[in-house]
């Protein structure tokens, strides 16, 4: 299953309730104006491999444990966002990561 909103004048948050779409495989939310922080619920999205949320008023952690334990994601496009805080040792478990944009937000670290 995926989700595709891309372009689409989208504002609000990302629900919590994501996470009852246990078996989305990508969601692209690009260039909409979505608020908030990431939540938790994507931890439940087990199967996912894109997440796509650039160009967006997203703020927050950049790579909060709901995205850390992403074993599957492959591409996590974060750019044009608000976001903070710095690049944690768990990114090392995305062992599956193969794509990562996140230029243009406020986000420390080597």
């Amino acid at each position: 299953m995926c989700v595709f909103v891309a372009l689409n004048n989208v504002n609000g948050v990302i629900p919590e309730e994501i996470s009852v779409l246990s078996t989305l495989r990508q969601v692209d939310l690009f260039s909409n104006s979505i608020t908030g922080i990431l939540p938790n619920g994507l931890s439940g999205l087990l199967d996912l491999i894109s997440l796509d949320l650039q160009n967006n008023l997203l703020t927050g952690l950049a790579f909060p444990n709901a995205v850390t334990g992403l074993r599957q994601l492959e591409s996590y496009r974060i750019s044009n966002n608000q976001f903070t805080g710095g690049i944690p040792s768990e990114i090392r478990a995305l062992r599956s990561l193969k794509e990562l944009w996140a230029g243009e937000n406020s986000i420390s670290g080597s």
